[in-house]
């Protein structure tokens, strides 16, 4: 079997020295071993060769690498709101204060630009109890970017051993220079709504946006059924791609007309099947995500609009920013926990510039380099799988 291992440089592995405290806690078989790996895509070729990648299996270890009586600890969060922030921000604080002993944890406030300016929380559990049922995000959020040399300074003037980077895919690469320039541990938790993030399964807060983007547009399906010539258009997060949209349609079973970024549609033929169905049927609903956009259109949303309010009783929603600032659901509670849990044994155990996720269902560590190489776009096989669903024919 042939497989390509996507493992750590030395300069990303710092050496475990100390033993752990969760030897005192943990039966012997809840810990990893450096060789304990997971499988992402295994390919059995004509030759019956395997070909694939593999990636660390993430957990607690026996030894450690650092002496958590002099581990010093910050927390930010970058990028767009997401469900879940909040949830993450805690089982880190939980985590490292409660299992590892760590007495000094930061939240740099408002994005990357916050350590620049002084600007941190001291954070422990009492201080941040309940947090985790609220949506938005506690250390705020900002889209500054990142001043590598800067940051670099400036952690070091706080004695920062670990750094944990709640972000997306631009954060991710923000991190990915970082962690070339410094050598504080650093360990990141995918956050990206639009899953759009490669390699792992899925990133936290996605669910509950599908769950919540579900919900409205089954209320803009009744407003549609419910109105005379009713036509009900909903628009959705998506600038590059189309996931939210995909998965929110194909749940809600109701839709006629979903439009996303990867597979473009022609106007005539949007209005000519749009037309046919509110003839056939008397109502119709459209999803379409923010990125399908031209270059002429500022909004997707109100152009779509403009399209059919002189002719149909028009219904418009942009969830866009509503549905990203909402508590995380039972599912996404429980990855953000698993997840927070695991970039912390990740850094403890000594690993930097790497990110968390689910890749077949197992939590491993990524290289930040193989999770910022690619985009994750929705396949031909889904977005075929929609066009059936809604016996929507290819408007392109």
């Amino acid at each position: 079997m042939k497989v390509v291992s996507k493992l750590f440089g030395s300069e990303h592995i710092k050496t475990p020295s100390y033993t752990s405290p969760l030897v005192e806690t943990l039966p012997g078989s809840c810990f990893v071993k450096r060789k304990d790996y997971v499988e992402q895509k295994l390919i059995l070729n004509k030759n019956k060769d395997k070909t694939g990648n593999l990636f660390h299996r993430a957990g607690p270890t026996k030894k450690i690498a650092f002496d958590t009586s002099r581990t010093n600890v910050a927390i930010v969060n970058t990028g767009e709101l997401c469900p879940g922030i909040n949830n993450v921000l805690y089982d880190l604080v939980y985590t490292l204060e409660k299992l590892y002993n760590i007495k000094n944890i930061y939240g740099i406030r408002n994005g990357f630009t916050g350590l620049g300016k002084y600007n941190m929380l001291e954070l422990c559990v009492e201080d941040i109890e309940s947090i985790q049922h609220d949506g938005g995000s506690l250390l705020g959020t900002s889209n500054g970017a990142l001043d590598v040399e800067k940051f670099s300074v400036l952690m070091n003037d706080h004695n920062i051993n670990q750094l944990y980077v709640i972000g997306g895919s631009r954060t991710h690469k923000s991190a990915y220079e970082l962690s070339k320039h410094t050598d504080v541990s650093i360990v990141c938790i995918p956050k990206t709504i639009n899953n759009d993030l490669p390699i792992i399964d899925k990133s936290f807060g996605y669910e509950t946006v599908v769950e919540q983007a579900k919900k409205s547009i089954m209320s803009a399906y009744y407003e549609a059924k419910d109105t005379e010539n009713g036509l009900s258009i909903v628009k959705l997060m998506g600038r590059e791609v189309g996931w939210i949209a995909l998965s929110a349609c194909l749940s809600s079973y109701n839709v006629d007309v979903c439009l996303i970024p990867e597979y473009p549609y022609q106007t005539e033929k949007l209005m000519k099947y749009v037309n046919s169905v509110m003839r056939k049927k008397g109502f119709c609903l459209i999803v379409v995500a923010e990125g399908c956009a031209d270059e002429e259109q500022i909004d997707i949303g109100i152009h779509m609009k403009e399209l059919f309010h002189d002719i149909y009783s028009v219904k418009y929603v942009d969830l866009t920013y509503i549905i990203r600032s909402v508590p995380a659901n039972t599912s996404d509670c429980l990855y953000c926990k698993l997840l927070a849990q695991s970039a912390v044994h990740a850094a403890m155990s000594g690993y930097s510039g790497c990110t968390i996720g689910l890749v077949n269902n197992q939590l491993c560590i990524i290289p930040l380099d193989e999770i910022t190489s690619d985009i994750n776009y929705v396949s031909e096989v889904l977005w075929n799988r929609l066009l059936q669903s809604n016996l929507q024919p290819n408007l392109n």
